[in-house]
């Protein structure tokens, strides 16, 4: 896997591509699923985005953000879902601990074909 481009002001977590490059704007499908952490350069909270592409609208990066309050993330582990539903045109991230549960959804996606 070629990583060919670094963003600046936000550290990868985990992602899922289609093709054989990750990091790059320039593809649909290179961030069929990803997830970011900002810096707190950037944001007042932590914050993380929750990232996918759209081919109806040909964008290869469409994010929404979770902030946290601090005193619910620094320190904490936490279980991290992120899926997409090509029924519902939809991805959906959410993060949940025993004290915490964050959620978002970002609707209207369209992706590739999956394989048959």
């Amino acid at each position: 896997m070629e990583i060919d481009e670094k963003r600046a002001n936000s550290h990868g977590v985990a992602g899922v591509t289609e093709g054989d490059t990750y990091c790059t704007k320039s593809s649909l499908g290179d961030r069929a699923l990803s997830l970011f952490f900002n810096t707190w350069d950037e944001y007042e909270t932590p914050t993380y985005s929750s990232c996918s592409y759209d081919t109806g609208r040909a964008e290869t990066s469409i994010c929404k953000d979770i902030e946290f309050a601090i005193t619910n993330v620094d320190g904490y582990w936490f279980y991290v879902y992120s899926g997409f539903s090509h029924d519902e045109h939809s991805t959906y991230t959410a993060f949940y601990n025993d004290n915490t549960f964050k959620a978002v959804t970002n609707p209207t996606l369209y992706h590739n074909q999956p394989p048959a």
